[in-house]
């Protein structure tokens, strides 16, 4: 049963849990301020918990209107357009909002958000959607709270446990090739319908979306002359992706649209393949079959069979790990890849290699100078 007072009224949900609730002025539409709390401890820690309630109403007429996530949601985007959120990243939290938020929690008023409910929510999802949509919300909740529509975010200093990832039949053993992988590849793939991609994203570190939005016109090829000879330097222009969500789009922000370099021997091979003609893609059937098709390579009677098996989006971390290994600065090696920063480099991209190696080996060496 509810305990009522002037301040409001506590009610024990279960043992040691109590619900707190404060009403304190009047919304826009004439009806009662309300807002809702919960408070764990004994009964004398729910009254304190609903003297603080009351104080947190006074001092923010936000708490207690009626306004529901959903009513939230345009102003939300407007606040990551302001501050310069990229393109991607606001069609992401639309997904998110879209597909998992919304309907399950669209309807709530913020009072409403329990972690719990939040954590088995998350455990719903595969690994990948928890990830993106948690983070989608948490996001939600800290600018509601800017914005002083709630007091706190139940999602503050709390982990949620997100469900265990599904591994993919060869994920749990791929690696990221060498440069002697990548040149025994490029011997094996020679002819394959996969190959003018392959060569595209090794050769140039793109992304498999940024490959699968190129066309053969949108390729020059320069004469260059380089410490071996006279060769060929290949450009890609890249200003679109592709994706299975969202099809043929631009670029993930200004540093991805770049001119991509090839060098040899990537550069003369594409030079042979190239075909002429508007809109002629580099893998020639729907896109989302490349990725299908590349696991295909290391199957039995494949040609990349017997080889350690690398993802084709590992093609990237290759081009950048052996990058790396040629002594190029950080900063370049970000440029190269359109990225803004080197951080993501060393996160995502770049893998154990003979650069660190010989940065380990260099350490050793001093201190052995200086016994």
């Amino acid at each position: 049963m509810a305990q009522r007072s002037r301040l409001g009224s506590i009610r024990e949900r279960r043992p040691g849990v109590w619900e707190v609730c404060v009403s304190s002025g009047y919304r826009e539409d004439g009806a009662k301020r309300t807002e809702y709390r919960t408070v764990y401890g004994t009964e004398q820690d729910a009254i304190a918990g609903r003297a603080r309630l009351a104080a947190d109403m006074g001092r923010n007429r936000a708490l207690g209107k009626r306004g529901t996530l959903e009513d939230f949601w345009p102003a939300f985007v407007r606040r990551c357009e302001a501050k310069g959120v990229t393109r991607a990243t606001l069609d992401d939290y639309e997904k998110q909002w879209r597909l998992r938020i919304a309907p399950r929690f669209g309807s709530y008023r913020w009072s409403q958000l329990r972690f719990g409910e939040i954590q088995d929510w998350a455990l719903g999802m595969t690994h990948s959607q928890a990830e993106h949509s948690v983070r989608t919300l948490r996001r939600m909740i800290n600018v509601a709270v800017d914005y002083e529509l709630i007091d706190r975010n139940p999602l503050d200093h709390r982990r949620i446990d997100y469900p265990l990832a599904r591994k993919s039949r060869q994920a749990c053993d791929h690696v990221v090739w060498g440069a002697h992988h990548v040149a025994e590849a490029m011997r094996r793939l020679e002819g394959a319908r996969i190959e003018p991609l392959w060569l595209a994203l090794v050769g140039g570190g793109l992304r498999p979306e940024e490959g699968l939005g190129l066309w053969w016109e949108l390729f020059s090829f320069d004469e260059v002359l380089t410490m071996d000879g006279p060769g060929l330097m290949a450009h890609a222009a890249i200003t679109q992706t592709w994706t299975e969500e969202d099809g043929l789009h631009e670029t993930k922000n200004g540093f991805s649209k770049r001119l991509a370099p090839i060098a040899e021997p990537f550069s003369s091979r594409l030079h042979e393949l190239a075909i002429e003609g508007p809109r002629v893609p580099l893998w020639p059937l729907y896109p989302g079959s490349a990725r299908k098709e590349w696991p295909a390579m290391f199957e039995p009677g494949g040609p990349l069979h017997g080889m350690p098996y690398s993802r084709l989006k590992d093609m990237r971390s290759a081009h950048e790990t052996i990058v790396q290994d040629a002594g190029t600065l950080d900063t370049v090696n970000a440029r190269l890849h359109g990225r803004s920063n080197v951080q993501t480099g060393y996160r995502h991209y770049l893998r154990p290699s003979a650069a660190l190696d010989r940065a380990a080996s260099e350490m050793g060496r001093m201190v052995r100078d200086a016994i």
